[in-house]
């Protein structure tokens, strides 16, 4: 392509942190954006993918020097730049979908003055017709009833939604560049692939997309060039389909042969001789308020056994009642209608009182790992405050239980002192796991526990998983929106539509022969065909 084609130049791009210790996280790294081209960043956690990102939008970090032979955006070099000058770039010229979107929002604002500030920061459209494209916005990003969601606040929204809202702020401003950091981590293959064919539709009209993400899937099914980064070094780049089908490099191997796939045969998990579930539930409903007070049912009638030693996976949608099934199961929101039984104990209706001295036996992996931490605390408070709970009360043992647990999850004892804040999104993860696993619970609820994980990390954290399960009999209710997860991880799948159960059964049934219509969809969508003419 011809220079006027190139969006952003980017030659020997290199990043230094000076704090909390000297590092390189980026050295020498080149690459083009190109109208009408998507180029896919991917690489383990840690490897500098997002660095890359945020440098081309002067948002490198705190302490970071940022150096470059040559850094420019849509033909300006940016490298010096002023924050005022940057503002005026951030938003009309270049986009950016952030990976964390519970922390990203403002909780205390509507979703349409997050999206219309972006308009009105660049003076784009008036009062009177800024509200039509904020609306257009949330469309485009694939938000189902706009008008309603905007009207709403974050914390209202499931996970999928608010990275749809992120979504939708980016493009808001008709951007010709946007970063896309993991944008569909959150998404749902039927929703992911509506983002997908948005990412395609804006290189289709001339804009430059630059992906950063771990799902090798969605590599395939969107991008024209690839770039692969470990440690801050380009290990391999060059198009697509040669990196897909030939890659050179043995670590960009290892990444292709780390995506999950479809467990066939046998049950991992032998049927137990203990008849005493681990959760048996029964007719759960729940009903929330929408904006104008009228109740609308979120779940509704669900009934299912958990046995001990297996895993149950729960997909649909967002906005399907994944979560919320979650969260009742783990006692944190009480049901309208049904009831729970943990171990062959009442769990849903009855008092915290006598809630708390069971709550070690069940623990939650949350989606957002940084909204369930308290920011003030740093990993070691975290897992102390948990091993605790656990009636670990000597410190000395507790510090030493501490580092196995991290090392459990992958992670270096070295990280302990820190905040979670300054940790990457996967290393967040692991933190949360490893504070999960802390009280040695009988089961686990699972809420896309790696969704944002590198597939190397991934793979690592579900053998983890797998292990912890055999040698403790352990129970999980595994919800994803990764069908490939889910099918390397379940004995069985239920699936929810609008709150209800459409099919439940054997994994390897559903999988392979999925009697409903809407499961077809999902597994359908899950292979990121392309938009149907």
């Amino acid at each position: 392509m011809s220079g006027a084609d190139t969006l952003a130049h980017v030659e020997n791009l290199t990043v230094r942190f000076q704090r909390p210790h000297p590092r390189t996280v980026l050295r020498d790294i080149s690459f083009t954006l190109q109208a009408g081209r998507i180029l896919a960043i991917v690489g383990e956690s840690g490897s500098g993918k997002s660095v890359t990102g945020r440098s081309l939008l002067g948002l490198a970090g705190a302490g970071a020097v940022v150096t470059a032979q040559r850094l420019e955006i849509v033909g300006q070099p940016v490298l010096g730049l002023s924050q005022r000058a940057w503002r005026r770039l951030r938003g009309k010229e270049i986009g950016l979908v952030l990976q964390d979107a519970m922390v990203s929002l403002d909780p205390l604002r509507p979703v349409a003055a997050e999206i219309g500030e972006v308009l009105a920061v660049h003076d784009i459209g008036s009062r009177g017709t800024r509200p039509a494209r904020v609306i257009e916005a949330l469309t485009e990003a694939g938000v189902p009833r706009p008008e309603e969601r905007a009207r709403q606040r974050s914390g209202e929204l499931s996970g999928g939604l608010r990275q749809r809202a992120l979504v939708a702020a980016a493009i808001a401003a008709r951007p010709r560049i946007l970063i896309a950091d993991e944008p569909t981590t959150a998404l749902d293959p039927t929703v992911q692939r509506q983002i997908l064919d948005l990412l395609r539709t804006m290189a289709e009209r001339g804009d430059a997309v630059l992906l950063i993400t771990h799902d090798m899937g969605v590599v395939s099914a969107v991008a024209d060039d690839v770039l692969v980064l470990k440690d801050g070094h380009v290990i391999e780049q060059g198009p697509a389909q040669d990196i897909l089908r030939t890659p050179r490099h043995a670590y960009t191997r290892s990444l292709l042969a780390a995506v999950p796939g479809h467990r066939s045969g046998p049950s991992r998990i032998a049927e137990t001789s203990d008849e005493t579930p681990a959760l048996a539930v029964s007719g759960l409903t729940k009903h929330y308020p929408r904006p104008d007070g009228a109740p609308v049912a979120v779940v509704q009638d669900i009934s299912f056994t958990l046995r001990q030693g297996r895993t149950l996976g729960l997909v649909g949608e967002s906005g399907a009642g994944k979560s919320t099934v979650g969260r009742m199961l783990l006692g944190m929101t009480e049901p309208d209608a049904g009831a729970v039984r943990l171990l062959g104990d009442p769990w849903s209706g009855i008092a915290e009182p006598l809630r708390r001295s069971r709550r070690a036996a069940i623990q939650m992996i949350y989606q957002d790992p940084l909204s369930s931490f308290d920011p003030r605390l740093t990993v070691r408070d975290i897992l102390l405050d948990a091993l605790h709970a656990a009636g670990l009360r000597d410190k000395p043992a507790a510090l030493r239980r501490a580092g196995e647990l991290l090392a459990q999850v992958g992670l270096p004892e070295r990280i302990i002192p820190q905040s979670p804040r300054i940790l990457s999104g996967g290393q967040r993860q692991r933190v949360a796991i490893a504070r999960a696993i802390a009280t040695n619970p009988r089961v686990l609820i699972c809420d896309e526990p790696v969704s944002a994980l590198d597939v190397i990390t991934q793979a690592q954290v579900l053998e983890l998983l797998d292990s912890l399960q055999k040698r403790l009999n352990l129970s999980m209710v595994f919800i994803s929106h990764d069908l490939g997860v889910i099918g390397q991880v379940s004995d069985d799948i239920m699936v929810l539509r609008d709150g209800q159960v459409v099919e439940h059964g054997a994994a390897d049934a559903i999988i392979t022969a999925p009697k409903h219509p809407y499961t077809r969809q999902l597994f359908e969508a899950a292979l990121h065909l392309p938009k149907a003419a």
